[in-house]
């Protein structure tokens, strides 16, 4: 295996000692001696093409080469890795720099912008080589989008006697690195699970292992676990809609959400999948209210909500609880409540009557047309 591609723990003084960048050029920079400048630049090009390794024979300490990652902007503490190997009196170090999902980046303080090229780390100096990386940006984007929907596709159930609350992630780049890790956690997947309010506890007889797709789900009206090998998760709950449209209390809701949201993001713990695009998705809720002190909340006023929030890394706790924040005030923001602090107004308006038995079936149909292009079948409206 390439010394670019392998862990850094598994990388040996003899294997600095050989390396060469006429091996690998695209993804090895080579340094005979430290130099900051040098690394930075290494650094930055390796970031905005695949991803790769800086190696530095001598004169390197941690403290420098971890720094590296502050010159790297937009992020680039979550995209440095760095270890220092000590041989002989002479201290040897390694960077390893992820590709980054969100270019171009640059070098902070000169705002410079390099790629790694045959010939080395080169200066993107023309417009059309900074406009490959600005579509290179939009097209993760773009991908993490259609990965997201696509689970949600999947998750969605389109009966208009259940409804659903989901969240779901999608990284900007393909890994299969959350999967991976499912495939061998599922005891502790089927332990966080138990967290969701109100459902008996799963085992590992409801899970399903394919070569695309883990599922844990049983029945109808269950909590469900989803991950795909492109690396998207969903978690959630699915059940009968509640009568006379009061649901849960947003106090008891704030934990269901907390809780999907909890079980989305451990396979990112240790997977460095990189920036993560989330969405909480909501299905059938239209008019539910969230009963609080004096009445119930204003009722909802859509039969599906599907809202983004903004990416995060999910391998850095500051991160994941921001991410937390955000899925919670935009569900907060569907059901008319602050999630975050668990608590809702009463609503004093009109509420309308419930469909009477002619239009609901027209309701029904057009969220089933919804749905359908939802999961790539028609148009969807």
């Amino acid at each position: 295996m390439s010394i670019a591609a392998r862990p850094l723990d598994e990388i040996s003084a003899a294997d600095i000692e050989g390396a060469s960048e006429a091996s690998e050029p695209l993804r090895l920079v080579v340094l005979d001696t430290w130099s900051r400048e040098r690394a930075e630049v290494a650094a930055n090009a390796l970031a905005n093409a695949r991803g790769g390794l800086v190696v530095v024979r001598s004169g390197a300490n941690l403290e420098d080469l971890v720094a590296v990652g502050s010159a790297l902007d937009p992020s680039g503490r979550q995209l440095v890795r760095a270890r220092v190997l000590e041989e002989g009196g002479r201290k040897a170090g390694l960077i390893a720099v992820s590709e980054s999902a969100s270019l171009p980046v640059l070098v902070a303080g000169t705002g410079a912008i390099y790629r790694q090229t045959e010939a080395g780390p080169a200066a993107v100096s023309t417009r059309a080589s900074l406009d490959e990386l600005v579509v290179r940006d939009q097209l993760n984007r773009k991908r993490a989008e259609n990965n997201a929907e696509g689970m949600i596709g999947r998750v969605a159930f389109g009966h208009f006697s259940y409804m659903t609350v989901a969240v779901v992630a999608a990284p900007r780049i393909n890994t299969a690195a959350p999967y991976l890790w499912a495939r061998e956690n599922r005891g502790r997947i089927l332990q966080a699970v138990t967290g969701f309010p109100g459902h008996g506890a799963l085992s590992d007889s409801d899970f399903t292992v394919e070569p695309g797709e883990i599922v844990l789900s049983r029945g109808d009206d269950t909590v469900f676990f989803r991950v795909s090998r492109n690396g998207s998760v969903a978690a959630g709950m699915r059940q009968h809609r509640p009568a006379q449209g009061l649901y849960l209390a947003p106090a008891e809701l704030a934990k269901l959400v907390s809780v999907a949201c909890d079980v989305v993001m451990m396979p990112f713990a240790g997977a460095r999948a990189g920036l993560t695009l989330g969405s909480v998705f909501l299905e059938s809720v239209r008019d539910l209210r969230l009963p609080v002190e004096g009445g119930a909340t204003a009722p909802v006023g859509k039969d599906l909500v599907q809202e983004y929030v903004g990416e995060r890394y999910l391998d850095d706790a500051s991160e994941c609880g921001a991410f937390r924040d955000d899925l919670l005030r935009a569900a907060g923001e569907a059901f008319n409540a602050d999630l975050r602090s668990g608590a809702g107004e009463a609503y004093t308006g009109a509420i309308k009557d419930g469909p009477d038995p002619k239009n609901w079936h027209g309701l029904t149909r057009r969220t089933e047309r919804r749905l359908a292009g939802l999961r790539g079948h028609g148009s969807g409206h």
